[in-house]
């Protein structure tokens, strides 16, 4: 594992991380619909939470304040993610992929390099936008806001681990040759058991334990509830848990790339 991860930080892999990071920005009319999307999916919502806690009263814990809040950060998460599956997916197709082996680094791991410049530039963007947004469309802070700053170093482990996913879904062009159906079981398991957009805490109680045992509970519900302050998630566990799981990625995707290649050098893709 460790010469794994020393493998994928070579120096060649920080400038990919570096030019992905300037040349992002550059793409200012898909900043701005994300930022336009943002603020619209929140005001839906805070009106949804604001009917809802009006005609059922409280849920769990929960204020509607608490889950505008709650969607602005599990949404600046998703929000930051690159769609890299489409560039690989379109790699594989059109032969593109042979030339990168002539690349001194592997496949997968250029793709994860790029696609954390592009993560790091929209976090960073995302971020006070969010903020902004909550704020205003509620009137307050969350419970305890002081914990929104530990939403910055889980919220960046968390979008690295969905970015290993998107370059898995992505990988697996290389058998399925077209990864839509893929991505698209992959968006819905992520959206129903992360609690995206609802908290898993109206779900019935058999689909939230089986959601907690799932990746995606991890990324969303609990970094969401560590930077509201909710006791019932801690930095430390959270953190573990994370870095458990990218690992568990590193590696499959580790596998999945030395497959892949073999089977380009075989059979051309």
């Amino acid at each position: 594992m460790t010469a794994l991860g020393k493998h994928w930080i070579q120096p060649g892999y920080r400038a990919l991380w570096v030019l992905a990071f300037r040349t992002d920005p550059g793409a200012r009319n898909m900043m701005a619909g994300r930022i336009i999307f943002y603020g619209v999916l929140l005001l839906v919502y805070t009106r949804l939470w604001r009917a809802i806690f009006d005609s059922s009263g409280p849920i769990g814990s929960m204020s509607p304040e608490d889950c505008v809040w709650y969607l602005a950060i599990t949404e600046w998460i998703t929000l930051s993610l690159p769609r890299n599956f489409e560039d690989i997916e379109q790699e594989v197709r059109s032969g593109e992929v042979a030339s990168q082996l002539l690349r001194p680094m592997n496949y997968a791991g250029s793709k994860v390099a790029l696609g954390l410049g592009e993560v790091a530039v929209r976090l960073c963007v995302l971020a006070p936008v969010g903020v902004l947004l909550a704020y205003g469309l509620t009137g307050q802070w969350p419970t305890m806001p002081q914990n929104l700053w530990l939403a910055a170093p889980v919220g960046v482990l968390a979008a690295l681990l969905l970015l290993l996913f998107h370059v898995l879904i992505g990988m697996s062009a290389f058998w399925f040759n077209d990864v839509s159906p893929t991505s698209w079981i992959y968006q819905k398991i992520s959206f129903i058991t992360g609690g995206v957009l609802l908290p898993l805490d109206i779900y019935p109680d058999w689909l939230r334990e089986l959601a907690q045992y799932s990746p995606f509970a991890v990324v969303y519900y609990q970094v969401a509830r560590l930077a509201l302050g909710y006791p019932s998630t801690s930095l430390v566990s959270l953190t573990t848990t994370l870095l458990t799981w990218i690992g568990l990625a590193l590696v499959f995707l580790y596998l999945i790339q030395v497959r892949a290649m073999t089977r380009v050098q075989l059979h051309g893709g």
